[in-house]
């Protein structure tokens, strides 16, 4: 059987898993897309005929290189919520499974997730591994922004974590200095290497302090950003990489307009390193929805949404090598990402499988730093 006659056979199997699928999620409008992509797909495969395996497999290869699937997701730990009508994590981990495993991310940034809670995830989807640790002592207590990533795909190549504070290399919490940020907040990264190419690009996750969250709310998210952007710039290697992360901080807010390029006036004794960020970022979804008002809360009781303080965002790249935004979706000739699709994850049917939902976007990385795999 050719290649073609595999591919339709196993679409046309798996139809009804697919329909199930779709009837147990909201589809938003770039979801559709992505199925709209599927039937195109099928239609290229027909019209291919029973060409040789290999040069089948050259052309899927050529059109999907480099595609990237991101998604970032605020679990909310183990607890309940009477506001939200929301139970505890017993009654919504199969939520929370499903969200991610409908979606199929190459990686994923959680946010709010005890160790325990991870492993739980990757055993219930076995095609993730991860790299996480406790905020608390870097270990297993408290809370993690553990990264979820595909390991049939990709490989760790370097990992680390770096807290807000005075002492960033070890678990600590923020001091005076920092807005005495309590409970500790920090950033989990890795490089991840594609094993296909030997190609890589960085990953940072994060979750900023919540104004509950420190004496001076401001100033403690202000730090944190001016430490992420120094870290980020420090990279080994100039690939490109992407944040993830529940920043409690509206797009209009200072530090979120510092991070996509905007001028660091922060507040108090926090220190400009830069007069703006080294490594201006895009704002994923805002860039393909400008006019949208969504929010990235979620609650059963009602379908109000909050505010949007959940991100994925990507470098603009090389500033000198491009035109423009460096955004190729929209500068014809750039060498940055493209930005395929971007969307807030709709709750499933039985509801809302956190107090976030969860932020999806999917890019074409030109991949750097190729290096020889074992």
């Amino acid at each position: 059987m050719c290649i073609r006659d595999r591919i339709l056979r196993d679409i046309g199997g798996g139809s009804k898993a697919i329909q199930g699928r779709m009837s147990e999620i909201e589809l938003g409008e770039t979801t559709m897309k992505r199925v709209r992509l599927l039937v195109v797909l099928i239609l290229l495969l027909a019209a291919v005929g029973c060409t040789p395996v290999s040069n089948t497999a050259r052309v899927l290869k050529a059109a999907l290189t480099n595609r990237v699937e991101v998604m970032s997701f605020n679990i909310f730990h183990d607890a309940s919520s009477d506001a939200r009508d929301l139970p505890g994590w017993s009654g919504r981990t199969d939520l929370v499974i499903r969200t991610i495993g409908l979606n199929d991310p190459d990686v994923v940034g959680l946010q709010e997730a005890y160790i325990w809670q991870v492993e739980e995830l990757v055993a219930a989807l076995p095609r993730y591994d991860y790299f996480g640790a406790g905020r608390n002592d870097g270990g297993r207590s408290g809370e993690s922004v553990a990264i979820l990533y595909r390991k049939d795909r990709f490989e760790l190549n370097e990992s680390g974590h770096f807290w807000f504070s005075e002492t960033p290399d070890n678990a600590s919490k923020g001091g005076d200095s920092w807005g005495n940020i309590d409970p500790p907040r920090m950033t989990t990264w890795v490089r991840l290497l594609e094993k296909s190419t030997g190609k890589g690009f960085y990953v940072y996750n994060l979750h900023l302090n919540h104004n509950g969250g420190a004496d001076d709310p401001d100033l403690a998210r202000w730090r944190s950003v001016l430490l992420l952007t120094e870290r980020i710039n420090e990279r080994s290697h100039d690939d490109y990489f992407i944040i993830t992360g529940d920043f409690n901080a509206t797009e209009d807010s200072a530090p979120i307009q510092y991070l996509k390029g905007g001028v660091c006036h922060p507040p108090n004794s926090a220190v400009c390193v830069y007069t703006s960020s080294p490594v201006p970022v895009i704002d994923a979804f805002r860039e393909l929805h400008p006019d949208s008002q969504s929010g990235t809360r979620c609650s059963n009781k009602n379908e109000d949404t909050g505010k949007r303080i959940d991100y994925i965002f990507v470098w603009r790249g090389p500033q000198d090598t491009q035109p423009g935004s460096g955004l190729c979706a929209s500068d014809a000739g750039c060498q940055g990402p493209d930005l395929m699709e971007a969307e807030i994850v709709g709750k499933t049917r039985e509801g809302c499988p956190s107090d976030h939902k969860a932020v999806r976007a999917v890019f074409g990385l030109p991949l750097g730093g190729e290096q020889s795999l074992p």
